[in-house]
């Protein structure tokens, strides 16, 4: 199991792409499943947006969505208030679904529009879909 931890009281740094970048290649290096997880706590005090530059936020918004795409399960965890960093790479892996199921459609009309609809892959229905439950 891999872990990173993110400080949401310090602002985005050169160190803090490094911490999701060095984790994200040691996730796609390792053959076979594997999890990693990601610890978050705190916020920033006002104006810790001052000095960021472009080239830096475009850095870690890349690392993020680097961290959203990994291969292997990804799992946050917060502790206390969050903002900034934290909030950000604790977004990055909730607000990701995992894809469909090979040879399930993402917009599946086996059964109406509801709950889990269009198929995200998770869903707690007992009853199969078009994909023989793989999928939702």
């Amino acid at each position: 199991m891999l872990t990173l931890t993110i400080n949401g009281t310090e602002p985005v740094s050169a160190t803090a792409v490094k911490a999701v970048t060095a984790v994200c290649d040691q996730a796609e290096d390792r053959p076979g499943p594997g999890i990693v997880t990601v610890e978050v706590s705190g916020a920033p005090a006002a104006g810790w947006t001052g000095g960021l530059g472009i080239s830096l936020l475009t850095k870690w918004e890349r690392a993020l969505r680097r961290l959203e795409r990994l291969p292997v399960a990804t799992a946050a965890v917060a502790t206390g208030d969050l903002g900034g960093t934290a909030l950000e790479a604790f977004l990055a892996r909730t607000s990701a679904s995992p894809p469909p199921a090979p040879g399930c459609s993402s917009r599946s009309t086996a059964r109406p529009p509801g709950p889990g609809w269009p198929c995200t892959g998770w869903s707690s229905r007992p009853e199969p879909h078009a994909c023989g439950g793989r999928c939702c």
